[in-house]
């Protein structure tokens, strides 16, 4: 209620409220301005079960308003992570199938790393309001098979085809570096510019997830004859998808997560 306001209706306001069950509520609350619009529209003697029920208002993330570039950000970098996904399971067949098992170690280290990355876009998206995000056949982000003409899709519908296990490490390795170069920096600048901090964290750490896997495949594609001498075994964080191909750490460089949080991979 206004401070100005004469305190003979201030005394005559509240004395109708306490007769009525919805004006005692909303005085209770101190929502005064309500209480009186309540008793306007003739709600004052009815109980508060009574009153119809609005539509929930959507409540922004922070301060600024709903995050439109920040949700538009994370679905881009989600589909771009369940596509890459889907390339790296069927490169490794592939691979296997070529006998270069140590890159097809390299390519399932690479699809589960980002797949714990694109769970973690996908449950910040969820955060927001967007909870029908599709998962993959796993839950965790799309699968694939090996085979010509078995593809996923890079930046903008890039094609991202199973070639041979050499062209496919190429392929590899370009989509990793455009993610860490360009498109994951342009997708964060998104979500900081909205305030919002737990989207910056979540792009940080795919980006450095791909910057690790980058210098594989560069590794990998430049000794190719090493891979055909059995598995390899990789290391890849469940908390943030960093990847390592040697358990060295007592945490992750990148999350803190502890040592036991890495799960092997080969």
């Amino acid at each position: 209620m206004p401070k100005d306001q004469p305190a003979s209706e201030v005394k005559w306001f509240r004395t109708k409220a306490v007769r009525a069950g919805v004006l005692g509520v909303l005085i209770a609350l101190g929502a005064d301005g309500l209480a009186q619009s309540a008793l306007a529209e003739g709600w004052a003697g009815k109980p508060p079960s009574s009153v119809p029920t609005a539509k929930p208002l959507a409540v922004p993330d922070a301060p600024g308003g709903p995050k439109v570039k920040t949700v538009a950000a994370l679905a881009q970098a989600h589909d771009r992570l369940l596509r890459l996904v889907k390339f790296a399971n069927a490169a490794a067949e592939r691979a296997e199938s070529e006998k270069f098992v140590g890159a097809g170690s390299l390519f399932r280290a690479a699809s589960r790393s980002q797949s714990v990355q694109a769970g973690l876009l996908r449950a910040e998206l969820a955060r927001l309001g967007q909870a029908n995000v599709p998962a993959g056949a796993d839950g965790n982000a799309a699968d694939g098979k090996a085979g010509e003409g078995k593809s996923g899709e890079g930046k903008a519908g890039e094609s991202l085809e199973v070639k041979t296990t050499l062209e496919n490490l190429k392929t590899a390795l370009a989509a990793a570096m455009a993610l860490k170069d360009s498109e994951l920096p342009a997708w964060r600048r998104e979500a900081d510019g909205e305030g919002n901090r737990e989207a910056v964290r979540v792009l940080r750490w795919a980006r450095e997830g791909q910057i690790e896997l980058s210098r594989y495949f560069k590794d990998a594609g430049d000794g190719m004859e090493s891979l055909k001498g059995g598995k390899r075994a990789y290391f890849v964080s469940k908390t943030c998808g960093f990847t390592l191909d040697k358990l060295d750490v007592k945490r992750c460089p990148v999350c803190n997560a502890e040592r036991d949080d890495f799960e092997r991979v080969d």
